[in-house]
């Protein structure tokens, strides 16, 4: 009645049961080294700061001024980022211009 070959074919084992047991090995091996104390994360505690000097103000001579070589200004910055722009990649440069030009012409008014 029936398939006779297909009782004879050995169906491959099901690799579910094995993967379940790879999951909990692994679970159990987390739990293992979450519970070992020298694999915690201590947090750096410093003293707590007293209310007179957190309500001083800052003294002028604790900051060193930048030399004016590292004293940049946005502008400068900017201008620098848009010449790098337009040397790599100047089909985005000008889309860029083009969009903003169009924003700054839908707010001007007179």
């Amino acid at each position: 009645m029936g398939n006779s070959k297909s009782k004879k074919v050995q169906r491959e084992p099901d690799k579910f049961f094995e993967r379940e047991r790879w999951k909990e090995q692994r679970r159990e091996e987390k739990k293992k080294k979450n519970l070992n104390p020298q694999n915690k994360r201590t947090a750096v505690k410093n003293p707590p700061i007293n209310p007179s000097v957190a309500l001083l103000p800052p003294s002028q001579g604790a900051m060193p001024r930048p030399s004016p070589s590292q004293n940049h200004s946005y502008d400068d910055e900017a201008l620098d980022r848009m010449r790098y722009q337009l040397n790599n990649d100047c089909d985005a440069f000008l889309l860029n211009n083009i969009l903003l030009s169009v924003q700054f012409f839908e707010n001007y008014e007179r």
